[in-house]
């Protein structure tokens, strides 16, 4: 017995001794990825891509803290959740803890604004189905003040996209006024509105769209953006896939595989970063130079809520719609295995205030829509 006792005792004191490592790992990567948002991509973009695993490595706090709370080690327990309470404020952010809407009377005038990136209207179902487009349908249904889309007619005038073509009587009836043009960037409004600038961000004419809009006698500048994307092909795609594969153990994935991953998904990575460092410090100096007006910012940023081009965006003058108002944690981009929340409603001015945000549940397109409600202060 004593045999056995003494290798038992070997046992539990190496696990113990390779869990306490992987907290303080699990730690440090935990506060690096939650902060490296403040670090500048241009400077060290690989910094910046740590910024992709924070979820993860949240929930691998979460689960070490579950650990140690069943086997009763207080203080390893208080440790991790003093790595966790550094982290609070990205916590927050990627994980919102609001119960209930702010409080609004009868009297309180509201109105709604829909941030959506379509895919082109070319989803599955539009592909398949030359009737009503069920993308188009969802907006419709929300009934929203304002409307901003990315991806919505890249290529033709949206009025000349087949799946549409059944519904613009209504969609014209909804939204007078629109924008008939061929951009990447698209608004529906029930207001009249002028385009202020179509080239905030350089090199970049339609990535990011300003608008003028006078709503109950008040004038609000709507910012409609679609930050770089990775350009992934197919292939890329395909190796994601491969790698992200749970059924696959680890000694599985080959040495080319690794390789291609550092040449090709982080080469890529990298230079998307950087190039939304750039249109992010763009879009801040744009809002800056609005001074105290009324704006409303939204869009597929194609990064998180903790990453350099957020932070920039944001600064300390801009809220974040979900922050303030969601409760838990959501993902707006779904494909290819890539769960994030990427697009973003930011606002600041002294007449508005957001109290209510609703992401949609529609897989019409990669991403799913997201709705705010304002209120006049």
């Amino acid at each position: 017995m004593s045999i056995f006792s003494s290798i038992g005792g070997r046992l539990f004191s190496i696990i113990k001794n390779t869990l306490i490592i992987i907290t303080w790992i699990i730690g440090a990567i935990l506060i690096i990825s939650a902060y490296c948002g403040y670090c500048n991509p241009k400077d060290s973009a690989r910094v910046a891509i740590l910024g992709m695993i924070f979820p993860i490595m949240l929930y691998s706090s979460i689960a070490i803290l579950a650990i140690w709370l069943i086997f009763r080690k207080w203080l390893m327990a208080l440790l991790v959740i003093a790595f966790m309470a550094a982290c609070w404020d990205p916590i927050l952010t990627f994980s919102p803890f609001n119960i209930g809407n702010s409080a609004t009377t009868a009297s309180d005038k509201t109105f709604k604004v829909l941030t959506y990136n379509v895919m082109n209207f070319a989803s599955e179902n539009s592909q398949k189905d030359t009737g009503n487009d069920k993308a188009l349908q969802y907006i419709l249904n929300e009934d929203a003040d304002i409307v901003l889309l990315q991806e919505a007619s890249a290529q033709v005038k949206m009025d000349e996209l087949t799946p549409l073509k059944n519904m613009l009587p209504i969609l014209d009836k909804k939204y007078p006024y629109r924008d008939k043009n061929i951009h990447d960037l698209i608004i529906l409004s029930k207001y009249p509105y002028e385009v202020t600038s179509y080239h905030i961000t350089e090199n970049a004419p339609n990535k990011s769209i300003a608008y003028k809009v006078t709503m109950d006698s008040v004038t609000l500048h709507f910012i409609n953006v679609h930050l770089e994307s990775i350009r992934l092909n197919d292939s890329d795609k395909a190796l994601f896939r491969s790698i992200t594969d749970i059924s696959k153990s680890p000694n599985n994935i080959s040495e080319k595989t690794v390789e291609d991953v550092k040449s090709t998904l982080l080469t890529k990575l990298a230079k998307a970063f950087k190039r939304r460092a750039n249109q992010a410090e763009d879009l801040k100096r744009y809002i800056t130079s609005l001074g105290d007006e009324n704006i409303i910012l939204c869009g597929d940023f194609n990064d998180t809520p903790y990453s350099y081009s957020y932070l920039t965006i944001k600064g300390d003058d801009m809220e974040d719609a979900y922050k303030n108002c969601a409760l838990g944690p959501a993902i707006t981009f779904h494909a290819n295995r890539f769960y994030f929340r990427i697009d973003h409603i930011l606002y600041k001015g002294k007449n508005i205030e957001a109290i209510d945000i609703k992401r949609g549940d529609e897989k019409h397109s990669d991403h799913y829509p997201l709705t705010a409600t304002f209120k006049w202060k």
